[in-house]
């Protein structure tokens, strides 16, 4: 059993992981589109991600399928348009995600940690 230190060592850990990923896609979208849009797509990253904290999901590893549920919690008080958006927007930082970890694999060798890329 974790002691609660370790816990919230785990968690602040945790946070900076995500913190450390949606900054470095926030790097990448914003010269590529409008400032209205890199905040609406790190909009939907940020909740997913932070869905992914609460879910205990890790999420260098999440996939489309934690997508689909993490879309399928949302509020149905938000448009269906927004709730698109949201999935669409989750969808591709994933494959940026995984575009990332490709070439963090190709250039170590697999000899490092993917997460020390974001922290």
């Amino acid at each position: 059993m974790s002691t609660p230190s370790a816990t919230l060592a785990s968690r602040t850990a945790q946070r900076e992981l995500c913190d450390g990923i949606l900054n470095a896609y926030m790097e990448t979208t914003s010269g590529r589109y409008a400032s209205g849009t890199v905040r609406s797509k790190c909009t939907a990253v940020r909740r997913f991600l932070t869905w992914c904290r609460t879910e205990h999901i890790d999420p260098l590893v999440a996939t489309p399928e934690d997508a689909d549920r993490f879309v399928g919690m949302l509020d149905r008080s938000m448009s269906k348009l927004t709730i698109r958006e949201y999935r669409c927007n989750v969808r591709v930082f994933l494959r940026w995600l995984q575009l990332q970890m490709a070439i963090h694999l190709i250039e170590t060798g697999g000899d490092e940690d993917p997460s020390a890329m974001f922290v």
